[in-house]
């Protein structure tokens, strides 16, 4: 038998479903509005001002613009390193840590966490970075856009949490049968704890899609620069302008558009990684195990 509701709780009701449609509503229409913009005719698009539900008119000159772009090409080029390989390094270190500082018995555990959260809190600053990266010879190379930021405490301190919380009597059982550290490392906490690396992964891939600071206080040659950075100087410095060439139309109205077809290539290769990540959200830790 269906329960009917009543009328202050189907008020209630249709009261949530409202806000959280406006507030969808809102927080989607930011990246809608680039993506139509985007493909609009310039303009068109530079004679409307104020709300926009359907592009104006329809043109892919931006993206043709965006797409012989060839320093935007190098850019994707060394983000994608910076992803993969700094990803890999945060991931190796992140969880090494965690699980050796989630195990009981060793000795100092306790110091060692008070002082990884003591940098949480209080930093030498970006004079002290700097100095530490150029005496070692970092600046302008790509190490210096992933070995500074090779190991995020907060991070930490989430998968050093999901790892302690590993049943002893399953690491006790691979001890038992002539297992060590590494087989309880491999076979019992990663498997138990996957939902956690991934998401931890996805923070460490997205922390490195969209740094810009770092490229800005380490690089100096285009040649290494990432895809967020060729975007800030199109962004800010004009770059639209120089991507839609000297022609007086181009550089008053296809410029704008332009900067919103950046904007989009920079934006969807990232999205399209969180429908793979996104089941490990609302996966349990032991859900997560079974496949191990």
């Amino acid at each position: 038998m269906v329960q009917r509701k009543s009328p202050g709780d189907a008020a209630i009701h249709f009261a949530i479903v409202v806000s959280m449609v406006f507030v969808v509503a809102v927080t989607l229409y930011p990246f809608y509005y680039v993506a139509i913009s985007s493909i609009s005719d310039a303009f068109r698009l530079s004679q409307n001002s104020g709300f926009l539900l359907l592009p104006q008119g329809l043109s892919f000159a931006a993206y043709e613009e965006v797409f012989r772009y060839q320093l935007l090409w190098g850019a994707y080029g060394n983000t994608v390193i910076y992803v993969t390989v700094g990803t890999a390094i945060n991931m190796v270190l992140t969880m090494f840590a965690a699980f050796a500082l989630s195990r009981r018995g060793l000795r100092g555990a306790n110091l060692i966490m008070k002082l990884m959260v003591f940098t949480m809190f209080f930093r030498g600053g970006i004079v002290p970075l700097y100095i530490v990266v150029a005496d070692l010879d970092l600046v302008n190379t790509r190490w210096a856009m992933m070995l500074p930021r090779a190991l995020n405490v907060y991070n930490f301190i989430i998968l050093r949490t999901a790892f302690s919380v590993v049943p002893t009597e399953m690491e006790e059982a691979v001890t038992i049968d002539g297992g060590h550290y590494w087989h309880v490392f491999r076979h019992v906490v990663v498997p138990l704890a996957k939902p956690s690396i991934m998401v931890i992964g996805l923070y460490y891939a997205v922390e490195h899609w969209n740094t810009f600071f770092h490229a800005l206080l380490f690089l100096r040659s285009t040649r290494v620069y990432p895809l967020q950075m060729v975007l800030r100087n199109i962004l800010i410095n004009s770059g639209g302008d120089q991507l839609a060439g000297d022609d007086t139309f181009a550089s008053q109205y296809l410029a704008q558009t332009v900067k919103y077809a950046v904007i989009m290539v920079a934006t969807i290769p990232i999205m399209m990684v969180y429908p793979l990540i996104q089941r490990y959200f609302v996966k349990g830790v032991m859900i997560g195990s079974l496949k191990g």
